[in-house]
């Protein structure tokens, strides 16, 4: 998985509970000497690891604590990735965009990393249906992005999933409408 995402989970943690969570978080989970940079790559189980360990320090659920991840993720991930996002993109252009744009360009600057496969389906100015496929299973994650995008941009955007993965189905179908 990608750096900035261990990178952008520090960052969470730090900025909601302080330097001495993630230290212990990282101890939990068996990691306390690692240091993740946002260039590498690292193993799927050491993220499973720090969220476990993270929901088990913050009595938060999974879903909730990926979800509010995800939204505290997008920041970092605009950041990171902004130069690929359109000047003229607002929120539900820069979801649509996601695959073509950003995911497009990370797996042909490194063909290590394996974002999530979207499939985004425009219904009209005010409707996106993204279909979600991993084998990491971290829709709550992509749902906190797109309302950390949201966040970014000024704007209300609400998240529905009609399918999800942990419920058995094939992939995650999220509900994105202004």
């Amino acid at each position: 998985m990608h750096g900035i995402i261990f990178k952008s989970l520090k960052d969470f943690v730090v900025t909601n509970h302080g330097h001495e969570t993630w230290d212990e978080i990282r101890h939990e989970a068996d990691l306390e000497q690692r240091v993740y940079l946002p260039i590498d790559t690292y193993d799927d189980g050491e993220l499973v690891g720090l969220v476990e360990a993270a929901t088990d320090l913050t009595e938060a659920s999974i879903p909730d604590l990926l979800e509010s991840f995800g939204r505290f993720a997008a920041g970092n991930l605009l950041d990171t990735y902004g130069n690929v996002v359109g000047d003229d993109w607002d929120a539900l252009d820069l979801v649509a965009n996601a695959e073509t744009g950003i995911h497009t360009v990370l797996r042909a600057h490194n063909p290590d990393l394996d974002p999530p496969e979207l499939v985004c389906r425009r219904d009209g100015d005010a409707r996106i249906t993204v279909y979600y496929r991993s084998p990491r299973r971290l829709c709550f994650v992509a749902k906190g992005i797109v309302l950390g995008v949201a966040d970014h941009y000024g704007e209300q955007l609400t998240v529905t999933e009609a399918t999800c993965m942990h419920d058995g189905d094939d992939q995650c179908e999220l509900v994105v409408r202004r």
